[in-house]
């Protein structure tokens, strides 16, 4: 699946990400209230990072203003399993950890999808695209042509 439109556009796979609900956890200890990043979230950063390095090119074409993210995201074992939301905020933070973007305060669109495992073979596959002087009708024409290509 080829989801590029323009050499501006950066596209990835990383591995299925984890829920919103699952990265941050609570401190064992009630008196302190402080929370930290759970174990398994960090553990899938990591293999993220790990996948990112694997795409060559990526370094130099970094996003630092606006931007719209297409997430096409295929569970471990084939079939939807939570909010298809929940999975956006880790993959966001991871690219602007990774530094791809800048801040995903920037983040002007975002779509998400389910598809079958070979459309995104690591979980999830990712477009980031810079968001410029297109009107938003292109870009939601744009995601559209892109969700029913993926279901044929």
């Amino acid at each position: 699946m080829d989801v590029l439109t323009s050499n501006d556009d950066l596209s990835f796979d990383l591995p299925y990400p984890p829920s919103v609900n699952r990265i941050w956890r609570s401190s064992t200890k009630a008196t302190t209230g402080k929370v930290h990043l759970a174990p398994s979230y960090v553990k899938w950063r990591d293999a993220a990072g790990v996948l990112l390095m694997t795409h060559r090119g990526w370094m130099q074409r970094r996003i630092l203003g606006s931007f719209s993210a297409y997430l096409a995201l295929c569970p471990p074992k084939g079939h939807p399993r939570g909010d298809l939301d929940n999975r956006i905020k880790a993959v966001l933070d991871f690219l602007e950890r990774s530094t791809i973007i800048s801040t995903d305060r920037h983040c002007q669109l975002v779509c998400a999808y389910w598809v079958e495992r070979a459309l995104a073979p690591e979980g999830c596959r990712v477009v980031v695209k810079p968001w410029g002087p297109q009107t938003v009708n292109q870009v939601l024409r744009e995601a559209a042509e892109r969700m029913e290509a993926t279901q044929t």
